[in-house]
C-alpha cells in the first residue's frame, strides 16, 4: 500500500473504521493470529507482538491492530504522521507490564499523529496511578478518538492542535486528559474519575480552546475536579454533563465562556478550607468570562469569585445571568474579598431557583412542562431558533428532541393524625412546575389503592394538608397522595398510611403532630443498603433553622453526619447509605441517628440496624 497520498484507507477486516490519513507511506499489521511474517505487511502476516512490529515503522506508516490483547516491556515511539489503528477499545488492549520501568511515559508519539480504537492500560489490574502519560511534545496536529485509556493520562504539549473525541478515560489521582497545546477541540468524551485529580488539565495553555459535549461522570467518593482551567487564552466549556465532581470547572486565570452546561451532586473539595462544593473562579484585569444558562443541582454553595485578598490580581468582568439552582438557595455565589469589593466586577441577573423537571437521570434531558425551557439568555438561540433552554441540550451548541410528557413523581411521604376527632393528612409537596392538584385517596384494607379507591378527594396544587371529616366511625382505615399535572397526568401513590381503630397504631402512624423536633421513623429497618430517616422541625423561630442529623455508633463515636444546613420547619426526609464520613462502607452493627437544632439536642436518639 506504499505510495498512497491523500486518499482514505478502510482496512477489509470488519470491525476497523475508516479514516482520511493525507500521507500513507505503508501499512503494517500486528495479529496474534497471523504468520509473524516482517515486515508484517498484510493481516495475514501480522506480528504476534507489538514490539516487533513498532520498530518497523517510518514516518507517514500506518500500524493497524487486529483484536486482541499486546503486552507490552518497553517504552514505544510512534514516529511523525503516523496512524495507529486499532479494530476497536473493545477488541483491542494494549498492556505495559513493567510498573516501575515505564513510570512516567510508556509511550511517546510525534508530529500529526492519529490514534484511534485502541484500549492502553497502565498495567492491567493496578489503579491509581500518578503522572503516568502517553506523550506527545509537539504535535502539529493530534487526533485521539473512540480509544480508551485505564490508569494512565493523555499529554499533549507545545504549539500544535489536539482534537479528542469519543474517548473514554479512567484515571486515578493524576488527569484523565492533560492539554498544553496551543488550541485544541476536546468532545464527546467519557472521563471516570476515582480519587481526585482532573477529567481535563488545562495547564499553561495560552491558546484557544473548546471543551464541549463531554460526560464527566466522577466517583462520588473520590471527587475529582471535571475541568481544570490555569492560564489560558479563550477556553469555552459549554453543552457538557458533569456528576459527582467535587468542582465541575475550576477556572484560573483565563477569558471565555462557562455555559448551557448540567452539573449534578457536587460533593466537595477535600484540600480547601471550605468543606464544600462549589467552582472557584479567579481572573486578571483583563480577563473577560460569561456564566450563563447552567443547571446547577445539589450544590451547599455553587460559584465563588475571587480574588480572596486585596493585594492579589484584580478580577476581570464576569456575566453571571440565566443560572439555575435546586434545591433553592438564598446566596447563588459568594465574593472575595467582601472589602473592597470593587475586586470583583460582577454582572449579575436572571438567575433563579426551579426544579428543573429532568426526563430522566440518564440522559438529563427536559420534559414538557419544565419551566428551563426557552428560559435561557434571550439573546442565544437553539438550534430550532427559539430562546435557548437552560442545560446541557440549549444554545447553539445544544440538540433538538421531543420533550416527553411524563407523570409527575409521586409525594415522598404522606403521615396521618389524629386531631380532635378529626383524620388530618399532611404530605410532602411537589415541585413541578406543571403541577395542578393532588388527590387524596381513602380506602378501607392495605393496597386498596391498586384495586379500587373507596373515596377521593382533590387538593389544590399549593396546599399539602386536608382534614378528612368523613370517614366512617370505628373502622381501620388506609390513605395514599398523588399528584396530578395540568395535561391530567397522575403519579404513582405516596407510601400508604393507616388510622387503626381495631388494634395498636402501625409505627408509620402518629396520634399527634410532634410539638418539638423528632426523628418520626426510619426505614426500612434493619436495612441493607441504604434506609430513610424521617424528622420533624418544629417552628421554632428562627426561619431556616441550623439542623444536623449524626449517626453514632454503640460506642457513642460519629460515624457520619447526613444533614448540615439550614432548612425550614416541617417534615424532611433524607438518606443514608451505610458509608462512613470517609465515604467506608460501615460494618454490620447497631447505630444511633440524633437530631439536632442549633446546636441543642431535642430529641432521643433512633435506633438503626445495618445488616449485610
Amino acid at each position: 500500500m506504499g505510495g498512497l497520498h491523500g486518499k482514505v484507507l478502510c482496512s477489509a477486516v470488519i470491525g476497523f473504521l475508516c479514516v482520511s490519513s493525507t500521507t500513507v507511506a505503508d501499512t503494517h499489521w500486528a495479529n496474534i493470529n497471523g504468520s509473524n511474517i516482517p515486515p508484517y505487511s498484510s493481516y495475514a502476516t501480522g506480528a504476534h507482538y507489538l514490539q516487533d512490529v513498532i520498530p518497523v515503522l517510518n514516518e507517514g506508516d500506518t500500524l493497524m491492530v487486529a483484536a486482541g490483547e499486546y503486552d507490552l516491556d518497553t517504552t514505544v515511539f510512534i514516529p511523525a504522521r503516523t496512524v495507529w489503528a486499532g479494530a476497536g477499545r473493545d477488541s483491542v488492549v494494549i498492556i505495559w507490564t513493567d510498573p516501575v520501568y515505564h513510570v512516567g511515559r510508556p509511550a511517546e508519539l510525534g508530529k500529526n499523529v492519529e490514534i484511534y480504537g485502541l484500549e492502553f492500560n497502565y498495567p492491567k489490574g493496578t489503579s491509581f496511578n500518578p503522572a503516568v502519560y502517553i506523550y506527545c511534545y509537539d504535535p502539529d496536529t493530534l487526533r485521539v478518538h473512540d480509544c480508551r485509556f485505564r490508569e494512565l493520562a493523555f499529554f499533549a504539549s507545545g504549539s500544535g492542535r489536539l482534537e479528542a473525541h469519543n474517548n473514554e478515560f479512567y484515571f486515578g489521582i493524576s488527569e484523565g486528559l492533560y492539554v498544553g497545546t496551543s488550541s485544541g477541540w476536546m468532545h464527546h468524551n467519557s472521563f471516570f474519575g476515582k480519587t481526585g485529580g482532573y477529567g481535563i488539565a488545562l495547564i499553561a495553555a495560552n491558546g484557544y480552546y473548546v471543551i464541549e459535549h463531554n460526560v464527566f461522570n466522577e466517583d462520588p467518593i473520590g471527587r475529582p475536579i471535571g475541568v481544570m482551567v490555569d492560564h489560558a487564552t479563550l477556553v469555552e466549556i459549554r453543552n457538557n454533563l458533569f456528576l459527582n465532581s467535587s468542582a465541575p470547572v475550576a477556572w484560573f486565570y483565563a477569558s471565555g465562556v462557562i455555559e448551557n452546561n448540567t452539573m449534578v451532586v457536587g460533593t466537595g473539595l477535600p484540600s480547601l478550607d471550605d468543606p464544600h462544593n462549589f467552582i472557584p473562579v479567579f481572573q486578571r484585569s483583563y480577563e473577560i468570562l460569561g456564566i450563563r444558562n447552567n443547571i446547577l443541582i445539589d450544590f451547599t454553595a455553587a460559584w465563588e469569585f475571587g480574588p480572596k485578598c486585596a493585594t492579589c490580581d484584580t478580577t476581570g468582568w464576569i456575566t453571571f445571568t440565566y443560572n439555575v439552582f435546586w434545591p433553592p438557595k438564598e446566596i447563588h455565589y459568594r465574593k472575595y474579598p467582601v472589602d473592597p469589593p470593587e475586586l470583583v466586577k460582577l454582572l449579575d441577573s436572571a438567575n433563579f431557583c426551579a426544579y428543573p423537571m429532568f426526563a430522566g437521570d440518564s440522559n438529563y434531558q427536559l420534559q414538557a412542562g419544565s419551566p428551563l425551557i426557552d428560559a435561557g439568555d434571550p439573546t442565544i438561540p437553539d438550534l430550532d431558533g427559539s430562546r435557548s433552554d437552560i442545560g446541557m441540550y440549549g444554545g447553539p451548541g445544544g440538540s433538538t428532541y421531543t420533550y416527553p410528557q411524563l407523570e409527575p413523581k409521586a409525594p415522598e411521604f404522606l403521615w396521618v393524625t389524629d386531631e380532635e376527632g378529626l383524620i388530618k393528612l399532611t404530605w410532602t409537596s411537589r415541585p413541578e412546575a406543571d403541577l395542578a392538584k393532588y388527590t387524596v385517596g381513602r380506602g378501607e384494607a392495605p393496597g386498596f389503592w391498586s384495586r379500587d379507591p373507596t373515596t377521593t378527594f382533590d387538593v389544590g396544587r399549593d396546599d399539602t394538608t386536608m382534614i378528612d371529616s368523613t370517614f366512617p366511625p370505628g373502622i381501620d382505615l388506609y390513605y395514599v397522595v398523588t399528584a396530578v399535572d395540568s395535561t391530567g397526568h397522575g403519579s404513582p401513590p405516596s407510601p400508604e398510611r393507616s388510622r387503626i381503630i381495631s388494634g395498636i397504631l402501625e409505627d408509620k402512624s402518629f396520634p399527634t403532630s410532634p410539638l418539638m423536633a423528632k426523628i418520626v421513623g426510619t426505614y426500612p429497618n434493619p436495612f441493607n443498603s441504604s434506609t430513610k430517616i424521617e424528622y420533624f422541625i418544629p417552628d421554632i423561630g428562627a426561619r431556616p433553622t441550623q439542623v444536623q442529623l449524626n449517626i453514632y455508633d454503640i460506642l457513642g463515636r460519629k460515624v457520619v453526619t447526613v444533614v448540615d444546613e439550614r432548612q425550614y420547619p416541617g417534615y424532611h426526609q433524607v438518606s443514608w447509605d451505610g458509608r462512613t464520613d470517609a465515604g467506608i462502607p460501615a460494618a454490620s452493627a447497631v447505630y444511633f441517628a440524633k437530631l439536632t437544632i442549633w446546636g441543642y439536642e431535642f430529641t432521643s436518639s433512633a435506633k438503626l440496624v445495618l445488616q449485610k
